[in-house]
């Protein structure tokens, strides 16, 4: 199905499964590589995102179609990775190992934190990232690393669109001296 997200959702809401399938396709990629990114976890991350698309349909009829749906993934999105990630326990037993390595041997995509991390200056980046504060590292993330626009970004984290430009601008301004003082 072709159209908007609030077209697919339109139709999702009055049960047709090719509103929900263009979604998936349309938004899938992006929301488990923002998971990722996240948990830095390719499994946990495709669990996340399925977990996202389920609640979509679960709550499609409670959304509006005039509703960024797009934003209002990633926010569902953000909170599951990091409700997972507070309740993460580290694997300790030789049987997780196994469990770990099988989901290495996964055929998936690697995430833009992935490619980002494949080169030193990449590493710098993430390290620097990692650095900031969280509402700052979160709008950067989705923006730069997920795509989102900005409208999107400031729907998927609950705030208002000029405070997402601000601590997009304060975010960026900071990783830039930190990239800056590891150059010296």
């Amino acid at each position: 199905m072709q159209g908007t997200d609030a077209e697919c959702l339109r139709a999702l809401q009055d049960g047709d499964a090719a509103g929900f399938d263009a979604l998936f396709a349309r938004h899938r990629r992006g929301v488990r590589a923002y998971a990722q990114t996240i948990l830095r976890d390719a499994a946990l991350a495709e669990d996340v995102t399925q977990a996202c698309f389920l609640e979509l349909v679960r709550r499609a009829g409670e959304l509006e179609t005039r509703q960024r749906v797009a934003g209002w993934l990633y926010r569902v999105a953000r909170n599951r990775a990091i409700d997972l990630q507070r309740h993460r326990r580290f694997d300790v037993l030789a049987g997780d190992a196994v469990v770990a390595a099988a989901r290495e041997q996964e055929d998936v995509a690697p995430s833009a934190a992935d490619v980002v991390m494949n080169d030193e200056r990449g590493r710098d980046v993430m390290m620097a990232l990692d650095q900031l504060p969280e509402n700052e590292r979160d709008v950067l993330m989705l923006r730069y690393f997920s795509g989102l626009a900005f409208r999107d970004v400031a729907v998927a984290v609950g705030r208002p669109l000029g405070t997402v430009l601000w601590q997009a601008q304060r975010g960026l301004r900071r990783m830039r001296g930190l990239l800056l003082d590891r150059q010296a």
